[in-house]
């Protein structure tokens, strides 16, 4: 990462970056879960 502030990388890229694919999958999760709210016949099991 270090490395890659030395670039115009980064300043380059839109959105977000992460450095990790966990905290990735989790942000992008809960934006889902945010931003559609669940149906009114959803099925839960």
């Amino acid at each position: 990462m270090d490395g890659l502030k030395k670039t115009h990388f980064l300043t380059d890229l839109t959105g977000r970056v992460f450095l990790t694919q966990h905290r990735a999958v989790q942000t992008l999760c809960n934006d889902a879960t945010n931003q559609f709210p669940p149906s009114k016949d959803e099925v839960s099991l």
